[in-house]
């Protein structure tokens, strides 16, 4: 096993203080902002057009680790997919960053992206990257093959111990495809893991993965979990899952000629030999990508995304299911769409609590935070909704609640360049926000269901002629949508009757605004 020295920029920072940006929210005392990144710390590149185009880093659920209480967070560069990361260890108590290493890869003609990170036995942050000598190109500027490289990292000190690259130019050593999170190399034992699933249309065999020493060599044969027959489906797409020492894997096939899925959860062990299968389709929309966005002992959570195969249909979904496979709340949300939006399954209560950011332009632009809270049976209902001046675009990355009540929010930010008419050319950061519940009224298992939920009441329900509405609270208007998002009703006036003697039988989504046209109110809606 070959290790090389780091032979790149590498900057480790030990600060005592928290990095404290200038973000304000209406109505929400923030106890510690976190800033992650300023376009200033990384400078900005010339785009063709001749424009600042500044560098920024994102991340995703993969990149996010919390032990004890501290969060470890790689940042992958974003404008330049794949020219490193920046890695930062954060005290959660008092948003003080403990320690940051950065690798820099855009002035070495070199590409490297994070696909998994954990701590190992050694007690290291272990990162196990793509990476790529730059020579294998996917049209003229975004890069899709790469082989691994593994970063160990001092989880006290934050220095990088060792690092480990496959030799770019060993034929023996398989090159690897990266699409997207459709890939993931992952840690298995003293070895890698490499996983590939397809792409969402029918030119897929199935799931398998690749067995490789840690320093790229292939030690093992193809690893074939699944085969199928792609002429029973016009659409195909996957996720995948490592916890413990299992994988899980989320299949959807779809036939659009015939309007039918088959969805399922495949557990594998450490072999990528097949344990378990539960067929889950009953219940989800055929109209929607799904994607299993959070996987642990108490079950999992799947995003379906809805604009992907039809043109007439927005919005998205969020389903829960228990460590049973069985479906325990689901909830749509039309006319949302998935940048922006973060879901968190409550531990200790039904329910669940949604945030979702909006960017509102014109002549002085600013962002829209929104809280959105569950009641475990469909029903959803803002709970608050709070303005930043100082942000032009967001997106939540990361929702979480702390074990005393607090949430944390990871949010990307842009700020625009004077002149710039969006928030493509501007600074571009990441902060991390710390708060307590009682800033956006969040509702617990404590409160008095029946005086304090704020859900909209409709009955009967299901209904079959005239729905009956009380407790209004402030509502102007309807909207009826179906569950593939598509608006069935619009500007139905606020009343306490509703006539849908002329929907169809099945499974709607009742829509309130008040009258500046916020949404308040999601109320799930059977017509029989």
């Amino acid at each position: 096993m070959k290790l090389k020295i780091l032979l790149f920029i590498l900057l480790c920072y030990h600060l005592s203080s928290a990095q404290v940006s200038d973000i304000a929210i209406e109505g929400i005392d923030i106890k510690w902002s976190h800033l992650f990144i300023d376009s200033s710390f990384i400078g900005y590149q010339i785009d063709s057009d001749g424009k600042n185009q500044f560098d920024f880093f994102n991340t995703n659920d993969d990149h996010i680790l919390i032990r004890n209480n501290d969060m470890y967070v790689v940042l992958v560069n974003g404008i330049h997919a794949g020219m490193g990361a920046m890695v930062e260890r954060i005290n959660l108590s008092t948003g003080d960053k403990i320690w940051q290493a950065v690798y820099d890869k855009r002035t070495t003609g070199e590409y490297e992206f994070p696909s998994y990170m954990y701590i190992n036995e050694e007690n290291q942050l272990e990162i196990i990257n793509f990476r790529s000598n730059g020579i294998y190109q996917f049209g003229e500027s975004f890069w899709n093959q790469g082989k691994p490289s593994i970063r160990f990292f001092d989880i006290e000190t934050g220095e990088q111990a060792n690092e480990i690259i496959a030799d770019q130019d060993d034929e023996s050593i398989p090159l690897l495809h990266f699409f997207f999170e459709r890939t993931k190399l992952v840690p298995r034992n003293n070895s890698l893991m490499y996983y590939n699933n397809g792409t969402y249309f029918a030119d897929s065999i199935g799931i398998y993965g690749l067995e490789l020493e840690k320093n790229g060599l292939r030690i093992d044969t193809l690893h074939q979990s699944f085969q199928w027959d792609t002429s029973k489906f016009t659409h195909y797409n996957e996720s995948i899952f490592r916890h413990d020492d299992k994988f899980s894997v989320l299949t959807q096939f779809i036939n659009i000629d015939n309007l039918t899925q088959e969805v399922k959860v495949h557990e594998l062990n450490n072999n990528f030999e097949p344990i378990n299968t539960h067929n889950i389709s009953a219940g989800i929309d055929y109209e929607q990508v799904l994607d299993m966005t959070k996987f642990d002992n108490n079950g999992f959570e799947l995003i379906g995304k809805h604009d992907v195969f039809t043109s007439n249909s927005l919005g998205i979904s969020v389903y829960y299911f228990d460590s049973n496979a069985e479906l325990v709340e689901s909830y749509s949300f039309p006319q949302f769409t998935f940048y922006g939006f973060k879901s968190y399954k409550f531990k200790d209560q039904p329910g669940s609590l949604f945030a979702r950011a909006i960017a509102i332009g014109g002549d002085t632009p600013y962002c829209l935070l929104q809280f959105f809270q569950s009641d475990g049976q469909g029903n959803v209902s803002l709970i608050s909704e709070n303005k930043i001046e100082n942000r032009h675009a967001m997106a939540i990355r990361y929702l979480e609640q702390l074990e005393n009540g607090d949430l944390i929010v990871l949010a990307h930010f842009s700020k625009l360049q004077e002149g710039s008419a969006n928030g493509i050319f501007g600074t571009r950061f990441l902060e991390l926000l710390r708060f307590s519940p009682d800033q956006i009224n969040l509702i617990s298992n404590t409160d008095n269901v029946n005086t304090s939920t704020p859900y909209l009441k409709i009955y009967p329900n299901p209904a079959s002629h005239t729905l009956n509405i009380t407790e209004g609270r402030g509502i102007e208007h309807f909207e009826i949508y179906d569950i593939h998002g598509r608006l069935i009703k619009s500007d139905i006036d606020f009343a306490t009757q509703i006539d849908i003697s002329d929907l169809g039988t099945g499974l709607y989504q009742l829509m309130s605004y008040d009258d500046t046209g916020r949404l308040r109110y999601i109320s799930r809606l059977v017509k029989e």
